[in-house]
């Protein structure tokens, strides 16, 4: 259980150092109050939608019926996220594209933290 709650604070980390880099490179395009609210909007729910993954997963060995179980949580996510989209969608002041790249942040962090890893790994082997 704790590797569980140390990888995903790592992921949790390293999305929001994603996010603090699109950012700063948002900073520098027009519309940048749009855009940089749609993406810290789409992150803050991303990881939200992280954390309960993370519970559902800690409650899911304990749980009478798994397949039920996952079922319902992955509807409480896919709710959370149509939510947040159709307000996005519905506010003028949020860009809906920054919406959907701050949801895919935190994959986008698991497969640069995957790919780090690897490299890590492969050097080690190198100077051994």
């Amino acid at each position: 259980m704790e590797l569980i709650r140390a990888t995903a604070s790592q992921i949790v980390k390293d999305t929001f150092i994603l996010l603090g880099l699109l950012c700063v490179l948002g900073l520098f395009l027009p519309q940048r109050r749009e855009l940089l609210t749609g993406l810290v909007f789409g992150t803050l729910i991303a990881v939200l939608n992280f954390r309960l993954l993370e519970i559902a997963v800690r409650k899911f060995s304990k749980s009478a019926n798994p397949t039920r179980f996952l079922r319902v949580e992955r509807l409480k996510r896919f709710f959370i996220y149509g939510v947040a989209f159709t307000v996005a969608v519905r506010k003028s002041g949020i860009d809906n594209a920054s919406v959907l790249l701050g949801f895919l942040l935190p994959k986008i962090a698991i497969y640069w933290d995957v790919w780090h890893k690897k490299n890590i790994l492969a050097l080690q082997e190198k100077v051994k």
